[in-house]
């Protein structure tokens, strides 16, 4: 039950409408979402925090790439940790965060909000940056889960995708 919670959380992630220019910028890496107490199937207080190394911060040899001439090839992105009730069953939950850009480019401020449930299937992952590089560009996260600790019965506190990829449009 939790592999499926965990392909729930992080896969068939769907956006908002695209703000900018198709394609400003396309990011393969790897990402982490930690849940503090873990989440189990009762909804609980729990503090939802995460980050994420896109092109060369997860692969020297994975930049990232542009068609409208973007010049980030990496950054990590972190999501302020956000203390919300969730659980394996249903969690809505919405925070902020900041990409750090490489190549000497300024942070991104974004938004985020993540909506998921394992019965029926319900996932949805949106980034929005609200200033800097990108501002008004939407991202798509598409993400394969690699790992787990823990599981739904026993309280799941940390999902890693090893298998990401981000579109900013």
């Amino acid at each position: 039950m939790s592999a499926i919670f965990a392909a729930g959380l992080v896969s068939g992630l769907a956006t908002a409408p695209a703000q900018a220019a198709p394609g400003d910028l396309t990011c393969r890496g790897t990402a982490t979402v930690n849940f503090k107490p873990g989440i189990t199937y009762g909804s609980a207080p729990t503090t939802i925090s995460g980050s994420a190394k896109l092109g060369v911060a997860a692969d020297p040899a994975a930049p990232c790439t542009s068609t409208t001439g973007k010049t980030m090839t990496g950054g990590t992105f972190t999501l302020d940790p956000v203390n919300t009730n969730a659980s394996c069953a249903a969690t809505n939950a919405r925070g902020t965060g900041t990409i750090a850009w490489n190549n000497g480019n300024p942070a991104s401020k974004v938004t985020w909000t993540v909506n998921f449930a394992i019965f029926p299937p319900q996932r949805s992952f949106v980034v929005k940056v609200v200033s800097g590089p990108l501002a008004g560009d939407t991202a798509t996260l598409d993400v394969t889960p690699a790992s787990q600790t823990g599981d739904c019965s026993a309280g799941l506190t940390q999902l890693v995708a090893d298998n990401m990829t981000a579109t900013f449009r």
